[in-house]
């Protein structure tokens, strides 16, 4: 009887002291809980849920310009390049995030809205409104480039909308040095209820540290202290297609529809606050109306940045050249520029000064320069 009395004694310890030790981590956790903001900033506003499991950050670009152009009729102008508001974040999971942005300069229009669940690094799946993986210029952010706008070749040659509606598989596998992405698109551009072409769009792009790591800016802002060296590569295509002007004003029956393919290929080296960009491309058209024959266009870029103090002060240089048909000079069109980039705050906060020319095989010369004050948050 007695061993009976001490062995429920000893039970009811056990259990009380069971339920003290899971009070103390519930309040452990509760306090852990409480001392972590749920709201407040880190480079933009957001939300975050107690249990970390849904998250929402809300940031956006500004960027105010004086733009002067020679062309046919000397304009100069104040204007917002980009005024955007953006908002990323993921629910239910960490591995379920989206983002959605808008753009409210001079008119406002959706640019992305995607939902991407993430197997592991190796293996993601977006879908939505998106930037189409093809070429560096669209791969690394316009705020984290040498100069305030993409190269001639970049617009001409890489898809126009920059962005499209689809799905795509992406990721980094051997270790974070190889990246990629593969996508199906409607082809019409962004913004689109319902393309009016008869195909779709495929775009891939596959890009490679040789040395160091994946490129995220084309300046060398961090003043690489080991060489750095990548690659990287693109191809696209898309049947009965509208996008452009295909026929290049050559179709008495104004059909533009056409099917193309281009390809890229680009390279990226940094050390020290030196950088420099090359890429090129090539594409073949067939246009739908019979009296056009097919063609093929090819461009070529390259660009340069050096800071003279590091961190701080940034000269950049680039030089470029297309023609959209190869058989044709009236086609050529070469370009030319000079930049200054003074970094107040990194890539966050920016003035930039560029001069650009560009000499049309056809048109003559005209004369660009932009001051531009750049601010994310």
């Amino acid at each position: 009887m007695q061993s009976q009395k001490m062995t429920k004694l000893a039970a009811w310890i056990g259990v009380g002291l069971l339920g003290i030790a899971i009070s103390g981590v519930q309040a452990q956790d509760a306090a852990e809980t409480e001392s972590r903001p749920l709201a407040g900033w880190d480079r933009g506003f957001y939300l975050e849920s107690p249990d970390g499991l849904n998250y929402m950050h809300i940031g956006g670009w500004i960027q105010p310009r004086y733009e002067y152009r020679s062309d046919a009729e000397d304009t100069s102008s104040f204007t917002l390049r980009r005024l955007r508001l953006d908002i990323r974040g993921h629910v239910i999971t960490p591995e379920l995030t989206y983002r959605v942005m808008s753009e409210h300069a001079r008119t406002s229009n959706l640019r992305d809205a995607w939902i991407n669940y993430a197997v592991n690094s190796s293996l993601q799946i977006r879908m939505g409104q998106f930037t189409v993986p093809f070429q560096w210029h669209r791969d690394v952010g316009p705020r984290r480039q040498h100069f305030a706008e993409r190269g001639v070749p970049s617009e001409t040659f890489g898809f126009l909308a920059g962005r499209d509606l689809g799905v795509m598989a992406h990721g980094t596998v051997l270790d974070r040095t190889v990246g990629y992405a593969v996508g199906v698109f409607d082809g019409a551009g962004r913004n689109v209820d319902r393309s009016n072409s008869d195909g779709n769009m495929a775009s891939a792009r596959a890009k490679w540290a040789l040395l160091g790591a994946l490129p995220r800016e084309e300046s060398d802002y961090a003043y690489s202290e080991e060489l750095q060296l990548s690659i990287g590569g693109g191809v696209q295509g898309a049947w009965d297609n509208e996008l452009r002007g295909w026929a290049l004003g050559r179709s008495d029956d104004d059909n533009d529809l056409a099917d193309w393919v281009t390809g890229t290929i680009d390279a990226r080296l940094a050390y020290r606050g030196f950088s420099l960009v090359a890429d090129g491309y090539w594409r073949n058209v067939s246009p739908d109306d019979q009296d056009v024959d097919s063609y093929d266009g090819w461009a070529t870029m390259v660009s340069a940045g050096a800071f003279v103090i590091p961190k701080q002060l940034e000269l950049v240089g680039r030089w470029s050249r297309l023609r959209l048909d190869s058989d044709d000079p009236d086609t050529e069109l070469e370009e030319w520029g000079l930049g200054l980039n003074v970094y107040h705050h990194g890539h966050d906060w920016k003035t930039r000064l560029n001069y650009l020319n560009e000499n049309h095989a056809v048109d003559g010369s005209s004369d660009t320069i932009l001051l531009e004050w750049h601010l994310q948050f």
